[in-house]
């Protein structure tokens, strides 16, 4: 509606951060826009579609940034998840996860092209550097061994200053995210060990 109604980018950022601080979560955040740029990109051509996009972008772009500008970024370089929802302990978690910056890493990749192919130059750098910047601090700070293998890590626990290195279904986050830096050889050993320690076989599935 505040699109529509013409509302500024600083009156977008203000709705923006008024949802946010009702429950900050910027996985879902990430998840949607990266399911945006999908559908912008394999939509059909129509005017309808166009309208769409046009009217979206600035809202989505808005959403891309908000958790680079707010604060979000660790010294560490990695996303932080305030409110993490997770089934290990059944509850919300303060992390450095491996979903929240698997995500935050392709979406931004994602938006940073868009950006390029629609003029928006300063749009292009910013995702492509923060999206680079996230997937050096994965590769340095959410890999592990196990088993005498690397794979993808959970998470760290920032209230507790715990490492976890898994293994559940977050570690399988690069394949989710469709991950444009994912390590084939690293996912597949997650992969394999997902399939000894974190499956269970139900009606022989």
């Amino acid at each position: 509606t505040a699109v529509r109604e013409g509302a500024s980018d600083e009156e977008i950022a203000r709705i923006v951060r008024f949802y946010d601080y009702l429950e900050i979560q910027p996985d879902g955040n990430y998840m949607f826009i990266h399911a945006w740029y999908q559908y912008a990109m394999g939509c059909l051509d129509n005017e309808d579609n166009r309208i769409f996009i046009a009217e979206s972008y600035p809202i989505i772009r808005t959403y891309a940034n908000y958790y680079l500008d707010n604060g979000y970024i660790g010294e560490n370089g990695l996303m932080r998840n305030p409110y993490f929802e997770h089934s290990r302990e059944g509850r919300k978690w303060n992390s450095y996860d491996l979903i929240t910056n698997v995500f935050a890493s392709q979406a931004l990749y994602e938006m940073s092209r868009f950006a390029a192919d629609h003029g928006d130059a300063a749009s292009a750098t910013k995702g492509s550097t923060a999206s680079a910047a996230l997937t050096e601090a994965i590769a340095e700070h959410l890999i592990t061994e196990y088993d005498g293998v690397t794979i993808y890590a959970e998470l760290y626990d920032i209230d507790n200053n715990t490492f976890i290195p898994g293994i559940s279904w977050v570690n399988l986050a690069p394949m989710a995210a469709e991950w444009y830096a994912m390590d084939n050889q690293m996912m597949q050993n997650t992969l394999d060990l997902y399939g000894v320690y974190a499956t269970d076989i139900f009606y022989g599935y």
